[in-house]
């Protein structure tokens, strides 16, 4: 994928979103797995044709600076950024699991999102990653009894939040 800087912002903001293959051939992650069919094989053929530019990838620096920071906190009975790995059918299924609590078979996955995923109940995508990181964990070992998506809402408001009871309340909720 080529990232463009049509805005020429600094550098560090064009590494911080410069895109190595999501998936190694022969691997399909369970986020690429939420994909469409069609939408993974042309995206696999047509990667090096691909473009996005710097300024429209905001959302990416948020979400990996999010992961990065949590990833230093693992409680005692915890991993943290654990890359979970299944071959089936010659094709490997790969996952990497944000926090899992082995003494309470806790699932946690943090997500960066937008009020109107809360607002509009639009959690199908993140249950089906919770589904595949549960068969990811059980195939190696683990007991995986919840899975929950903690989401940092980054254009909460909170004046909305005292004016409507329908807005979520907090910039965190639970799924």
């Amino acid at each position: 994928m080529k990232i463009t800087n049509k805005m020429n912002l600094p550098e560090a903001l064009v590494k911080a979103v410069s895109t190595q293959r999501h998936n190694a051939p022969g691997e399909l992650s369970a986020t690429t797995l939420l994909n469409g069919t069609k939408q993974i094989i042309l995206m696999d053929r047509h990667w090096e044709e691909l473009e996005d530019d710097v300024a429209d990838r905001f959302n990416a620096i948020i979400g990996t600076a999010v992961h990065d920071l949590l990833q230093k906190y693992e409680g005692q009975h915890e991993f943290v950024e654990e890359q979970m790995k299944v071959e089936l059918d010659g094709i490997t299924v790969t996952g990497k699991i944000d926090n899992y609590n082995m003494e309470e078979g806790l699932i946690s996955d943090y997500k960066t999102a937008k009020v109107w995923k809360v607002k509009f109940n639009d959690f199908e995508d993140w249950r089906k990653q919770g589904l595949i990181y549960a068969w990811l964990l059980r195939k190696n070992g683990f007991e995986a009894k919840t899975c929950r998506f903690i989401a940092m809402l980054n254009d909460h408001s909170a004046a909305e939040a005292q004016r409507n009871s329908s807005y979520p309340q907090k910039p965190m909720c639970v799924y």
